[in-house]
């Protein structure tokens, strides 16, 4: 579905809205709006150089183009289509299925291409406001992360996580509990938690402050520097990203 939306400038100083014109129609007319993962991570090599961005308002990607006879700028703005978002996200969980939430991808170019699909998703984020929204509460499990912490890279191999690693967000309480459990026997299973709160600090952006890790039925205080904060990049009913402060990815899906 192709929806144009026409602003422009002659000056820095003053701004016209232009109506529907050929030439406007024209120009947006050239644009494929085919979304390629390594272009949107290249966004100044889309469409030879033009400036392309996805709009983090809505689910649109806009790219502002000139038009012949005219000394003013269009942006063309394209809609996704639901199919093609659930084909973005299928792509993407295809990529991840098998990665045991990331502990597998050691590959430089696998992490690169995961993070190519991540971006084309992002890009197609029909949430305007993340942090607002009831969608972003309940039970959500890890399918991906590129977090060496959450993974446990640096502990010893009977103290990483075993199966499913959870995120449980309970929005009235503006509370976040991360579960993992570890197999330190095969006949020995232990959970561990991290109890944090929120706050919301912007449309995508929460806050976040961990307050308690549990080793098993263990409780230990987190310091007051245990701090962070956590961007939803994308979000609907049944699939979440979100980066954090550190720069780490995470890819959650809604059980």
């Amino acid at each position: 579905m192709k929806q144009v939306t026409f602003s422009s400038t002659i000056l820095p100083s003053s701004s016209v809205t232009l109506r529907r014109s050929t030439a406007a129609s024209n120009a947006c007319s050239q644009v494929s709006p085919v979304i390629a993962p390594k272009d949107l991570r290249n966004k100044s090599s889309f469409f030879g150089g033009k400036s392309w961005r996805p709009d983090a308002r809505s689910a649109v990607m806009t790219q502002s183009r000139s038009f012949q006879g005219s000394p003013f700028r269009v942006n063309c703005v394209f809609a996704a289509s639901s199919a093609s978002r659930e084909q973005l996200k299928q792509q993407l969980l295809d990529l991840v299925r098998f990665s045991e939430a990331g502990a597998l991808v050691t590959d430089p170019a696998e992490v690169e291409k995961i993070e190519e699909a991540t971006r084309a998703v992002e890009a197609v984020n029909p949430t305007v406001a993340p942090t607002s929204s009831a969608a972003l509460g309940g039970v959500w499990r890890l399918v991906y992360t590129t977090s060496d912490s959450i993974l446990g890279r640096s502990r010893p191999s009977f103290l990483r996580p075993k199966g499913p690693i959870y995120q449980i967000i309970t929005l009235d309480q503006s509370a976040v509990e991360n579960r993992e459990t570890i197999e330190i026997l095969p006949f020995l299973k232990v959970t561990n938690r991290v109890e944090a709160t929120f706050t919301v600090d912007g449309p995508v952006r929460v806050q976040v402050k961990f307050n308690t890790f549990y080793v098993g039925p263990i409780p230990i205080k987190a310091g007051e520097n245990a701090r962070g904060f956590l961007d939803t990049t994308y979000l609907d009913d049944n699939l979440r990203i979100s980066r954090g402060n550190r720069n780490n990815l995470f890819v959650l899906v809604k059980d």
